[in-house]
């Protein structure tokens, strides 16, 4: 998802060898993700 997307991109700029091992912090990046549709006034 989108989401899920932004974390992963977010965890990879803050680390070097870049790697989704931990589920927790991934979760909680995901977490702070905000969605909201382009329409949107």
């Amino acid at each position: 998802t989108l989401r899920t997307a932004t974390a992963i991109g977010a965890l990879a700029v803050t680390q070097i060898g870049f790697g989704i091992s931990d589920a927790v912090h991934l979760a909680t990046l995901e977490s702070g993700v905000s969605l909201c549709p382009l329409t949107q006034e």
